[in-house]
């Protein structure tokens, strides 16, 4: 009987055992299942980036010819690109996430005798399509302008600055230039030193009343 209960004993922990070492085993599956996975997508993503620092470069060496001379004793005024895609649009100003658009009405809004001067932002160098650049220069008086390009050179040039919510305004309101802004911006707070145009429609008569300042 005592036989038994012994045999009784190492047959559960028999099984005990042979259930532990079962489950860990599945562990052990999994756990190298996920590392494989993980391994394999990282160096996935190590190649993706290689690939996409590779083309960037490449597109930044071909497109420097893309961006035209500029004259700073002209009658221009200045539109920083945005990065896109950006809180300062896609959260604090979706109705102008459309830059191309912007840029457009923009050109159609400004004195007859001036430029619009649309400078590349250095982190999108390389990043846009060449089909987007070939439509900002297919338009009337507006120059496409190099993101090395000194900022406040092209700032302290300008007769008027537009953006949409950029920094830009605020370096221009401290640089004592008319501003416009296309979108309500925590600058808007000083309440003074640059004018509000939510409606592309209306800035013909905003660039009237620069002109005439």
């Amino acid at each position: 009987m005592k036989y038994g209960s012994e045999y009784e004993n190492e047959k559960k922990l028999y099984n005990s055992t042979k259930l532990i070492n079962f489950f860990k085993n599945i562990l052990r599956f999994i756990y190298h299942m996920c590392k494989s996975f993980f391994v394999e997508e990282s160096l996935r993503q190590s190649y993706r980036n290689i690939f996409n620092r590779f083309r960037v470069a490449l597109k930044i060496k071909y497109s420097n010819g893309i961006f035209d001379k500029i004259n700073l004793k002209s009658k221009f005024v200045y539109y920083p690109l945005h990065v896109d895609p950006e809180a300062s649009t896609m959260i604090m100003s979706p109705m102008h996430t459309d830059q191309l658009s912007i840029i457009e009405a923009i050109s159609k809004s400004i004195p007859f005798d001036s430029y619009l001067y649309v400078k590349e932002h250095v982190q999108m160098w390389g990043n846009r399509s060449s089909d987007f650049y070939n439509k900002i220069k297919r338009l009337p008086k507006v120059k496409l302008v190099h993101p090395k390009e000194d900022n406040f050179t092209l700032m302290k040039s300008s007769f008027a600055i537009i953006t949409i919510t950029g920094t830009s305004g605020w370096e221009g309101m401290l640089l004592k230039k008319p501003v416009v802004f296309l979108s309500n911006t925590p600058f808007l707070v000083i309440k003074d030193g640059y004018m509000l145009c939510n409606d592309l429609s209306k800035l013909p008569k905003v660039f009237k009343k620069i002109d005439k300042f």
